[in-house]
């Protein structure tokens, strides 16, 4: 490390240069230019006092000066307080960042990033180039052990991107299995297109985007199905993709790779290894294996499925995920002695340009010879080149038994979850795999049993009986399904928003599967160590969705109780709506247009006037019922179940104010039948009235002159008495004494107007 203190030493003389050089300028009448000059020590603490201001919540940050940039370059230097606030303005934070340093690793991978780009800098090129070697294999090493890869001998790629060493082994399989490759390029491809094979719920996305990099049409990426009749239905179909190799072949193309899920991205599963492996030697392709699952192989008690690791030909390992340190980069590793150097004579063949090799076994070699040019063009540059130093401190400083220690503590709170998760009433996991997984994915589906409301038959016992209801207190069990899909997803999604924090801290996602629809996704080998979840997080959890869970099931029973009520119920019409945290939705329909298909505008208004005042009058009793608008109709909303009361309680409440508007309405129909009835009865006695005064008058008063003798002998009697309708008795009385009081007098009656005829009432 004598080259490291150099450096330091170099650094300290140039900072005191730059110190002369600050006080002579400032001696020439520079001016304030010599400020932009900072001792090192000072811009570090400035700095960190920068990014300890980015954890200040944004609404208490109005002390902080807002400066605008320019799309130009200043022509004069910059403070640093300005630069630091002009990038804190681009930030645009709506909140604070991510709390990612509670993890030691976390934080010393940070700090070994500074380290990479000081050496980078400041080592000389024969330095640096020692360092890489000897930091490469030391923890390409420490990595084979971690993981118990055995004996192989491996390489590793290590990059930021999680592409770049995926498509690195792309690029080698090529070398591989076409040999102008190297020399001819894609032309090499031509006679025979390579093709990669990939599962259904694997990788597919990543590959096409390694395809599309490499200049590859999308058809080299070849989609397998998943097992549909035996198997994981999120594992690879082996039978499908052995048809897919014959068919490829037969059709001229290149067998290249198999892209093989040890844990899926989805659901956690693991593609048969052992089956394509076989696959892959014996069509003499590359196998490369990735997921979250090959994090268990560093565990003594790894699974009998993983075992078959060690004979890939490629891992695709995340250890920054899985132990918790958030910025060190992905590995790649790979086999090295699948390329050995070939015999001399061979290498002389190749040469000389000799065109093939006659024996099978010359074949065979040649196609397992990469140029070291190859090799080495593959190798990453510049700060790339010392990204292994970032897991080398950082596995150091963490130690073996500590990174077990992570994998085991994750496994042992995905225990816990499951535990817990197994008393959460209405939920159910899917996609559970026949291997141990940590990965669990639910959903609430609803389904259980529930007392229904008495059943309410009809009774007719006459005209005006029609709708009468009686109760009969025959409680009956009722089995409830499972929820269509779209109600369940909107279900799962509300459990979920009742608890977003604990949910955000256990890492819980939403995915959506083709059979189950909207799921939730918790892997606890992703979150848990970057969330740095605890024993108490999980319990918390548990006991969170238990009870959220517990609010949307008595609702999902309760509408089912609701909907059962409504449907016995004659004015009643329970009206179907999208998933919400709502009981039910009620609509009240008088007789008058029970049975009609089609209504016009005023029956529309008509109708939800009632229903609003139905709906007013209930939601005054009960703060569960609302009115509801429903599309064009107003309707009555059950919101929820009191804690005091039961949907049955409910349902009783609605069947009263029900039938108390019903008998309302039907009495002020039948008042109208009766006023209608009567200024009928009332017209045709005043028509009979006139009718026998003109009889009794006789002709002899029409004749011009014996008229007006006759009226002066024999005045003309009075015209027919008026009629008045009592709306307190239903009756019909004469006018003489309401004209005579100027009030209506109830107690005065007549009958038809003459003494012949004359009753005490007309009583309807």
């Amino acid at each position: 490390m004598a080259s490291l203190d150099d450096s330091e030493a170099t650094e300290v003389n140039v900072a005191t240069t730059n110190e002369e050089f600050a006080r002579n300028t400032s001696d020439e009448s520079v001016g304030n230019d010599s400020d932009v000059f900072f001792e090192q020590p000072d811009m570090n603490v400035m700095i960190q006092k920068w990014l300890d201001n980015l954890r200040i919540p944004p609404q208490d940050r109005s002390g902080i000066k807002q400066v605008l940039s320019s799309h130009n370059l200043p022509n004069q230097s910059q403070d640093m307080p300005s630069v630091l606030s002009t990038l804190h303005q681009m930030l645009q934070l709506h909140q604070s960042p991510q709390q990612a340093f509670r993890a030691g690793g976390t934080h010393l991978a940070v700090l070994a990033q500074t380290v990479v780009a000081y050496l980078h800098t400041a080592l000389h090129q024969k330095e640096l180039d020692s360092l890489v070697t000897r930091v490469s294999d030391q923890t390409t090493s420490w990595l084979v052990s971690l993981f118990q890869l055995g004996q192989v001998a491996y390489s590793a790629f290590y990059h930021n991107d999680q592409l770049d060493g995926p498509r690195k082994v792309v690029q080698i399989a090529l070398h591989r299995s076409f040999e102008k490759y190297a020399e001819e390029g894609f032309t090499a491809l031509y006679t025979s297109p390579p093709v990669i094979y990939v599962g259904a719920t694997g990788p597919i996305e990543m590959m096409q985007s390694i395809a599309f990099q490499l200049g590859m049409p999308t058809s080299t990426i070849r989609q397998v199905p998943s097992n549909t009749v035996f198997g994981s239905p999120h594992a690879m179909d082996t039978s499908a993709l052995e048809q897919l190799i014959i068919e490829d072949k037969a059709q001229g193309k290149m067998p290249l790779m198999i892209v093989a899920s040890a844990g899926t991205a989805i659901a956690g599963h693991i593609d048969n290894l052992t089956r394509l492996r076989d696959l892959a030697d014996q069509h003499k392709m590359w196998l490369h294996i990735q997921g979250n699952a090959l994090s268990s192989l560093c565990l003594p008690d790894k699974m009998m499925e993983l075992e078959v690791v060690k004979k890939a030909d490629s891992l695709l390992l995340n250890p920054g995920l899985w132990f918790g340190i958030l910025s060190a980069p992905f590995v790649t590793l790979y086999v090295k002695n699948v390329f050995p150097v070939p015999p001399p004579e061979e290498l002389l063949d190749s040469q000389e340009g000799s065109a093939s090799v006659s024996s099978e076994k010359g074949r065979k070699t040649r196609r397992l010879f990469i140029s070291p040019k190859v090799m080495s063009a593959l190798q990453p540059t510049g700060m790339d080149r010392l990204l292994p130093l970032v897991l080398w401190i950082c596995l150091q400083f963490l130690g073996e038994q500590s990174l077990v220690d992570t994998i085991k503590y994750a496994k042992n709170l995905s225990r816990q979850l499951l535990t817990g998760f197994a008393s959460v009433k209405g939920t159910r996991r899917v996609c559970v795999a026949s291997h141990d997984t940590p990965v669990l994915l639910f959903k609430y589906i609803g389904g259980g049993t529930i007392q229904a409301p008495p059943s309410r038959t009809k009774e007719i016992t006459g005209e005006h009986a029609e709708g009468q209801v009686t109760e009969k207190e025959e409680p009956e069990i009722i089995t409830i399904p499972e929820l269509p899909q779209q109600t369940a997803d909107g279900f799962t999604q509300s459990i979920i928003k009742q608890i977003p924090h604990i949910a955000g801290k256990v890492g819980l996602t939403f995915v959506t599967l083709p059979k189950y629809g909207l799921c939730c996704k918790v892997d606890p080998t992703e979150s848990f160590p970057e969330q740095c979840v605890s024993q108490e997080d999980i319990a918390s959890f548990c006991t969170a969705l238990a009870a959220a869970a517990k609010s949307i099931h008595s609702i999902a029973l309760s509408r089912v109780v609701f909907r059962k009520g409504l449907e016995d119920h004659p004015r009643l019409r329970y009206l179907e709506f999208p998933a919400s945290l709502i009981v039910g939705i009620a609509q009240y329909v008088p007789k008058t247009l029970e049975n009609k298909t089609e209504i016009t505008v005023d029956e529309v208004q008509k109708l939800n006037l009632l229903n609003k005042e139905l709906g007013d009058k209930l939601a005054a009793k009960s703060e569960a019922f609302s009115v509801y608008q429903h599309g064009n109709f107003t309707c009555i909303a059950l919101k929820n179940i009191p804690p005091a009361c039961s949907v049955h309680e409910l349902l009783k409440l609605l069947y009263e104010e029900t039938e108390e508007m019903e008998s309302f309405r039907q009495n002020f129909e039948d008042l109208s039948s009766l006023i209608v009835k009567g200024i009928e009865e009332v017209q045709q006695d005043l028509e009979k009235e006139k009718q026998k005064l003109a009889e009794e008058e006789g002709m002899l008063r029409s004749i011009p002159i014996v008229g007006s003798v006759l009226g002066w002998l024999s005045p003309v009697s009075t015209g027919p008495v008026g009629r008045a309708f009592s709306l307190q008795k239903g009756t019909v009385q004469v006018t003489t004494k309401v004209y005579d009081h100027h009030m209506q007098i109830n107690d005065s009656t007549v009958g038809s107007g003459t003494e012949d005829n004359a009753e005490n009432s007309q009583e309807l």
